[in-house]
């Protein structure tokens, strides 16, 4: 099997299928891409 034959089971297995809630602690994990740290932030600000 390759690499993109795994991937979707990857990406279920990381997948929680359930609505953000309140916490009292977030962690938003670096990337390149800006839209890893826009999202934690939007949620943050939403309260």
């Amino acid at each position: 099997m390759s690499v993109m034959d795994n991937a979707p089971l990857l990406w279920g297995y990381h997948q929680l299928r359930r609505e953000p809630g309140n916490t009292d602690i977030g962690i938003g994990l670096g990337s390149h891409d800006i839209g890893v740290a826009e999202h934690p932030a939007e949620l943050w600000h939403a309260g």
